[in-house]
């Protein structure tokens, strides 16, 4: 080989090797690059039910934030369920105004106290409301306890991670506080779980009152709700109601009973009135009973307008209202759920009287006269507990929620609801057909053509 193809080799092996280092060095700058990306640019969320995504609620709620909020998880994220720290990313990632730490308690035991909070808890809090609040990593995935006992081993029904972590993010950056009280003392029910976890949700206190043995309403109740009550209010307890009413008080009755003097009593001051009987529906009921109702839905109301057009509640053995004529020019009654006009009025005798029925409204003092307000909800099984938890297309609970809200101008009403870690199987309808295809017409199919091209191909 002459001198100058030598060169000329030479040239080119110095080129590819320059070209190869070149190559190497911008690939390892794009993966160093790369590796800075935050979780939410690099993994994608394809989820069946967006389990690693946060949802237009939480997103809105976050775009609007205008205070800075910590999130400080301790807890080595080495130990923590992946699910968890990928979905906890997305705080960071969506608002400037929210931070993520993570702090080993091992390795830093004076965090605990410093915060005042357990090992595998995650604390958020706002420096400029001084106020903070604790999630328990545990709790963000539900187990089905049932189911553990019985075989052994854990089954995960649902991730609340984000109806936690959002709900606790409102809480502390919120300047407001209200406190809600459950009456006692009348054969109340308490209320079902999934109701107090959503009340919670609602950065909502909750206690409970006994008016006679506390002798007045407490300084700080935003609400008094009555549940159930099977025996009647005390001539006093009525009083006393009837006075935290005119003062701008609110209260809230979920009562089936029209036999309750005082209660009654206590309604007809705020214009309103049970109807006798057990309510029927035969336009509007849940398969054969006539007295499992789907009421329909005033969308003109406060309560009911955030709700999808086309939402559905479910009742069963309501009872009836009505307006009274002679109520003061000072309240406005507004009913929210009500039935067909062919609904009817049954009593135990079997005679039934027809007509439209209200089945839950509010009576609203005017400024003027103190603003309060008296809720009846003449349907308890609106928050049933069996309906809640086994019909989930249901907005019973919202509603409630709604109810609960609309007494108070300045609350938010974020509610994030768990998203379910069911496994969700395919059904494809017309199944039989289907195999059919697959498994007879399209390898039949696949046979006549394959023995078509091979006749022809023999006669080439």
């Amino acid at each position: 080989m002459d001198k100058k193809k030598q060169s000329l080799a030479s040239r080119l092996g110095t080129y590819a090797v320059g070209l190869s280092v070149l190559v190497v060095a911008i690939i390892v700058v794009l993966n160093l690059a790369v590796a800075q990306l935050p979780d939410s640019v690099l993994q994608f969320d394809i989820s069946d039910n967006r389990l690693y995504s946060l949802t237009d609620t939480s997103k809105d709620f976050l775009a609007t934030l205008d205070k800075d909020v910590r999130l400080v998880v301790l807890a080595d994220p080495e130990n923590i369920d992946g699910r968890i720290t990928r979905f906890l990313s997305n705080y960071d990632a969506e608002s400037d105004r929210v931070s993520l730490e993570y702090i080993d308690p091992v390795h830093y035991p004076s965090a605990l106290e410093t915060y005042e909070a357990t090992e595998n808890d995650i604390v958020v809090l706002c420096e400029e409301t001084d106020k903070q609040s604790t999630v328990a990593i545990s709790e963000m995935i539900e187990i089905d306890l049932n189911y553990f006992y019985q075989y052994g081993q854990i089954y995960e029904t649902s991730f609340d991670g984000e109806g936690l972590i959002t709900s606790a993010v409102d809480l502390v950056t919120s300047e407001t506080v209200y406190t809600l009280y459950t009456l006692t003392g009348h054969g109340e029910s308490e209320l079902p779980a999934v109701v107090t976890d959503a009340i919670a949700k609602q950065n909502l206190g909750l206690n409970s009152v006994s008016l006679l043995m506390e002798g007045s309403i407490p300084d700080d109740c935003s609400l008094i709700i009555s549940y159930m009550p099977t025996m009647d209010f005390d001539a006093q307890e009525r009083e006393m109601l009837e006075e935290y009413i005119a003062g701008g008080g609110k209260v809230m009755i979920l009562c089936d009973r029209t036999d309750l003097e005082n209660v009654n009593a206590l309604l007809a001051s705020y214009g309103l009135s049970y109807v006798d009987g057990y309510i029927a529906d035969p336009n509007r009921h849940y398969q054969t009973n006539m007295y499992n109702i789907f009421p329909m839905l005033a969308t003109g109301h406060k309560i009911i307008e955030p709700l999808p057009a086309d939402s559905l509640a479910l009742v069963a053995n309501s009872r009836g209202l009505q307006t009274l004529d002679d109520r003061r020019d000072s309240l406005n009654v507004q009913y929210f759920m009500y039935t067909s006009e062919n609904a009817f009025a049954v009593l135990e005798n079997g005679e039934m009287t027809e007509g439209r029925y209200l089945l839950a409204a509010t009576s609203t003092e005017s400024d003027e006269n103190g603003g309060g307000r008296l809720t009846v909800i003449a349907c308890p099984t609106l928050i049933d507990e069996y309906l809640l938890t086994n019909f989930s297309n249901l907005v019973n609970l919202n509603i409630f929620m709604n109810a609960i809200t609309d007494n108070f101008e300045d609350i938010s009403t974020i509610s994030v609801p768990a998203k379910s870690l069911e496994t969700v199987y395919n059904t494809i309808a017309s199944a039989p057909m289907l195999s059919v295809l697959f498994i007879a017409v399209i390898p039949l199919a696949c046979l006549v053509f394959g023995l078509v091209f091979w006749l022809k191909r023999r006669k080439l």
